[in-house]
């Protein structure tokens, strides 16, 4: 009888470390938890910038194209001034050929 009342004292200790134990699980659950969830808004928050980021390198690379664009039709206008200016300096010295 003396043991039977010891194993029941010892079967409450035993629920009582348990109960102990099961509730610093909850805590640390619910601490993943909300440990989760931060690092989900972190994602959340770190994929808009990237979206901010492609965003503005798109606007970059329509930027470089257009100024490629001036650039060459700016050589394009040059080279035909010039190639003008060697016709008249030619149509020049003919005239003066032929005086």
């Amino acid at each position: 009888s003396n043991n039977h009342i010891e194993s029941k004292a010892d079967r409450e200790t035993m629920k009582t470390e348990l109960k102990n134990e099961i509730g610093e699980m909850k805590m640390e659950i619910k601490n993943l938890d909300g440990k989760i969830g931060q690092i989900q808004e972190s994602i959340k928050i770190n994929e808009e910038k990237i979206k901010i980021i492609e965003e503005q390198a798109k606007q970059t690379e329509k930027k470089v194209e257009l100024m490629d664009q001036k650039i060459m039709d700016k050589n394009k206008e040059t080279e035909e001034a010039f190639t003008h200016l060697e016709m008249d300096r030619a149509s020049y010295y003919l005239r003066f050929q032929n005086v």
